[in-house]
């Protein structure tokens, strides 16, 4: 059984696996705990793959304030290109997400229902989540910007909300702090945030 998911999934069978000797239950805490505790070169392992994410995430970028896409799947290749090229990523972490306005608010947008295959307009806030996988080690990396380079008045507001959010929680991660707690100082700063949308929702009836 998975104890994030709590879903139980069967065990591998093959031919000739009665040959070999099986623990069922081994396994999993020992994956478990290989999540938690890295050695110094997975940690070196793990910030290159971040470092390269992180270059090909300012390409994108630079890709839309130059080149004007039409499509989401331009900048997923513009990604993709630039982590294999520049860093010898051959795998991504998991299905790119390039989503251009409303599509942003789709939660997992970018498969294969939802291939990334929508406009890109100047007006558009884009939500880039994507990661290169280098020797099984993945990095996860969310960005937001208006696809024009410049923010409308409303986005500069959510936008800084939620960064807002983002930096507090930055600020109380130490050893011994929980899950929750940081949960607890998101959601005072998302407080103001829906007081906000609210705001804004007002203004437009």
């Amino acid at each position: 059984m998975n104890t994030d998911s709590n879903e139980v999934h069967q065990p591998a069978n093959f031919e000739g696996i009665e040959k070999f000797s099986t623990a069922m239950d081994a396994l999993h805490p020992i994956l478990s705990e290989c999540r938690v505790i890295k050695s110094a070169k997975e940690l070196e392992v793990m910030r290159y793959v971040c470092k390269v994410s992180s270059h090909a995430h300012v390409e994108v970028m630079r890709h839309c304030a130059t080149a004007r896409p039409q499509r989401e799947y331009e900048l997923e290749s513009v990604f993709l290109h630039d982590v294999y090229k520049n860093g010898g990523c051959r795998h991504v972490s998991y299905t790119c997400i390039c989503a251009s306005g409303h599509h942003s608010s789709t939660l997992h947008y970018g498969h294969s229902g939802a291939p990334n295959s929508g406009p890109v307009e100047g007006s558009h806030i884009l939500l880039m989540d994507m990661g290169a996988e280098y020797h099984c080690y993945g990095a996860d990396i969310t960005c937001s910007f208006p696809a024009n380079g410049v923010f409308t008045e409303q986005q500069k507001g959510i936008y800084n909300i939620v960064l807002k959010a983002q930096l507090a929680v930055f600020h109380e991660i130490k050893p011994s702090v929980s899950w929750p707690k940081m949960h607890r100082v998101a959601g005072i700063i998302f407080f103001f945030f829906f007081q906000f949308i609210q705001t804004c929702l007002f203004n437009l009836i």
